[in-house]
């Protein structure tokens, strides 16, 4: 908010408990008044470094050997480049509740393992785009951000 606002570290919690709970609910001078300046100013740089770190880690790519995936907190995308020539009848993805196996059929797996979290195979899905395969997996648990793909 201070980015966008460009106020003082009291004016920018206003406008953020403003968008957070409704129109007129807090003065930002009382704000000031019950933290102080430093303690604001604080929290502020604490909370753009959150932001930050959290958009880092979901904008983040994760290259592994023959394929690469992100993740936000409700799922993780994976890709696997296509050789030409190669459809969607030519390719094998079975997901389970914690392991995944894809890859071209008749060749060996590009993936093929325990996943380090569990996911919700019903809600999970695959195609063929832009020459990848693009496989989806919905997080069973949206707390957070896996490590890894794979457990080791």
């Amino acid at each position: 908010y201070q980015r966008r606002v460009h106020g003082t570290p009291s004016e920018c919690l206003f406008f953020f408990v403003k968008s957070e709970m409704g129109e007129g609910k807090i003065d930002p001078r009382e704000l000031e008044k019950m933290f102080g300046t430093d303690k604001l100013r604080k929290l502020y740089e604490a909370k753009d470094l959150f932001e930050d770190v959290k958009l880092r880690e979901e904008q983040k790519v994760n290259n592994e050997e023959g394929f690469s995936w992100i993740q936000n907190k409700e799922e993780v995308t994976i890709n696997i480049p296509l050789p030409e020539g190669i459809t969607s009848k030519n390719i094998s993805v079975i997901i389970k509740r914690d392991k995944i196996t894809a890859g071209i059929k008749g060749q060996p797996p590009i993936i093929d393992g325990t996943l380090k979290e569990t996911v919700i195979p019903d809600d999970c899905t695959w195609g063929v785009a832009n020459k990848n395969i693009e496989i989806t997996l919905a997080k069973s648990s949206h707390e957070g951000y896996w490590s890894s793909l794979l457990s080791k």
